[in-house]
C-alpha cells in the first residue's frame, strides 16, 4: 500500500507534465518564443523539485521521476516533441543533464542529512542561470565565446550578484549554523566560473555541482 510520499510523488509526477503543457500552450497557441518558454519551465522544475526533501522519502522515488523525465526529455530530442524546451537556436544538453544533476544532489544531501546541499544548488542553478541570460542580454558588457556558445561580463557580474544573495537567504532560512562571508563568496565566485566557462548546456550540470562542493569543503 502507498503512502504518503507515493501519492506525493506521483502528484508532482502530474505537475511536471503540467508545467510542460503550459509551455508547450504558450509556444504553440500564444507563440512565445521558445527561449522564453524554455526558461519558464527551467525556473519552474526548479522551484518543484524543491518539494523533494519535504515531499519525498525514499531515493528511489526521485530516481523514478528523474528518470522518468529523462525519458520523456530525450524522446522528445529524438522525435521532436515539447518544442517550447527543444526550439532554440544552439545544441544544449542541458534538458537532460538536469535530471542527473537533481538525483546526485538528492542522494548526497540525504546520506548526509544535510538539506543545504540539495536546496542552494537546486536553487542556484535554477535563479542565477536565468538572471545571468537577462544581464547578458541587457548589458553585453565584454562579450568572450565559450565552449558551444558567448557569455559576457554583464551576465557573469548578474550570476555572481544574485547568487551572493541567494546564498545568504538560503542559508539562512534553513538554519545554517556557519555562514560566512568568505563561504558566501566561494560559492557564488566558483559557481559564477562554472556557467562562464560551460557552455552547450552544461552550466545545468556544473553550477549546481560546484556549489555542493564548496558547502562540502566548509563543513
Amino acid at each position: 500500500m502507498f503512502d504518503n510520499s507515493w501519492v506525493n510523488t506521483i502528484i508532482l509526477s502530474g505537475c511536471f507534465l503540467a508545467l510542460f503543457g503550459t509551455a508547450e500552450m504558450l509556444y504553440h497557441l500564444s507563440k512565445w518564443k521558445g527561449e522564453v518558454t524554455r526558461k519558464i519551465v527551467h525556473v519552474g522544475t526548479g522551484f518543484l523539485t524543491m518539494l523533494f526533501p519535504l515531499l519525498l522519502t525514499e531515493v528511489i522515488q526521485v530516481a523514478l521521476l528523474c528518470g522518468s523525465f529523462a525519458l520523456i526529455l530525450g524522446s522528445s530530442l529524438r522525435f521532436g516533441w515539447l518544442k517550447s524546451i527543444n526550439d532554440i537556436n544552439r545544441q544544449s544538453h542541458g534538458s537532460m543533464l538536469y535530471p542527473a544533476i537533481v538525483l546526485i544532489v538528492f542522494i548526497i544531501a540525504h546520506t548526509q542529512n544535510n538539506d543545504s546541499y540539495f536546496f542552494l544548488p537546486i536553487l542556484t542553478m535554477a535563479i542565477c542561470d536565468p538572471i545571468a541570460a537577462l544581464a547578458g542580454k541587457r548589458f553585453p558588457i565584454r562579450t568572450y565565446p565559450t565552449f558551444g556558445g558567448q557569455k559576457s561580463l554583464g551576465g557573469n557580474l548578474g550570476f555572481f550578484t544574485a547568487s551572493v544573495l541567494l546564498s545568504f537567504v538560503v542559508l539562512s532560512m534553513i538554519g545554517y549554523t556557519s555562514i560566512s562571508f568568505l563561504m558566501i563568496v566561494s560559492i557564488a565566485l566558483l559557481a559564477t566560473i562554472a556557467e562562464a566557462l560551460s557552455g552547450k548546456g552544461w552550466d545545468n550540470f556544473t553550477i549546481p555541482l560546484s556549489v555542493l562542493i564548496v558547502l562540502y569543503w566548509f563543513q
